[in-house]
């Protein structure tokens, strides 16, 4: 009879404990990716097409709330206990936190106008052929609202098995696929590398309170624009694998770091705070300016936001 033991094993039971608990993460953040990307196929399907936006500004005051309540002080503590390391070094008052939230915010900022200043030539001359003329601050492409997408035509009718509309290049639906995508590969790495429970426990909370609404956010983009139900579920598989894929790596990092205690920590605090500079814009730039770019339902919209706040308020009571 063989037995194990436990000096072989490459892992503590702690360890352990960690690691699986990082795979249930793994599946609950797949299912509730899939969950928010047929949530507002279905709603359009059934035409309560009218409750996505409040479902978005929602979610934005999820992101905002997680950003400012959880995440960033949590990096803060991080980096503190790298700094209380430092004995007679300038770094010691370096503020690494902060450089990270204003790293994840420009990361964020130049990704997305960089891909603007790429689709945008092709939408203009797209616009020019068409005799169209879109309206928008700044270099954003705007797109219709719901009413005037569903009065344009029986083109995409059969994409959705929804009533008739199409937008002619819909860039704006790829681009926050991508600044999302990115958003869930950081987050991702920032959960993968905690080696501490309690915080993987408190970020797990984070991310998964705002997963389903950030994946319908993506998805309510997708819908509003009519974009073909199979280029829709390509760039959806791929959203949903970046924060898998961002947790192993920061698994990976996390098991090659463990024996550089302080550093660890620095890296573990930074990427947290690279992760809350992305919520914040994507929840800022990303969903709410989108929403209330037309004052429609106004109130509405705003306390859909409060009570998103809201809910990650109350939850930092306890975490």
């Amino acid at each position: 009879m063989l037995h194990s033991n436990p000096s072989n094993f490459p892992f503590t039971q702690s360890q352990t404990n960690l690691i699986v608990f990082k795979l249930v993460c793994i599946l609950t953040v797949i299912i509730l990716s899939i969950l928010g990307g047929i949530i507002p196929v279905k709603l359009r399907e059934v035409h309560y097409e009218r409750f996505l936006p409040f479902l978005n500004c929602f979610a934005g005051g999820l992101f905002v709330g997680a950003g400012f309540l959880h995440m960033i002080p949590n990096a803060q503590k991080d980096v503190s206990f790298f700094l209380s390391s430092l004995s007679e070094s300038p770094l010691r008052t370096y503020p690494f936190a902060s450089l990270g939230v204003v790293s994840g915010l420009l990361l964020t900022f130049f990704i997305e106008r960089l891909l603007m200043a790429a689709v945008q030539p092709q939408t203009k001359k797209s616009n020019r052929g068409s005799g169209s003329h879109q309206h928008g601050h700044g270099s954003y492409v705007r797109l219709p609202n719901p009413v005037s997408i569903n009065q344009q035509g029986p083109e995409s009718a059969a994409r959705w098995g929804h009533r008739p509309g199409a937008v002619e290049r819909p860039v704006l639906p790829y681009l926050m696929a991508i600044v999302f995508s990115l958003h869930s590969f950081i987050a991702g790495t920032a959960f993968g590398i905690q080696a501490s429970f309690n915080q993987a426990i408190i970020l797990m909370i984070v991310l998964v309170g705002h997963k389903l609404m950030e994946a319908i956010a993506c998805s309510v983009v997708f819908v509003k624009a009519n974009v073909a139900r199979g280029n829709f579920m390509r760039v959806f598989v791929v959203y949903t694998a970046m924060m898998p894929l961002g947790i192993v790596v920061g698994g990976i990092c996390g098991q090659l770091m463990q024996n550089q205690e302080p550093h660890y920590f620095l890296v573990q605090g930074v990427l947290e705070s690279v992760a809350a500079g992305t919520f914040v814009y994507v929840s800022l730039l990303g969903i709410l300016v989108f929403e209330f770019d037309t004052l429609d339902k106004l109130p509405h919209k705003m306390t859909a936001v409060l009570l998103g706040f809201a809910v990650m308020a109350v939850i930092a009571i306890w975490f």
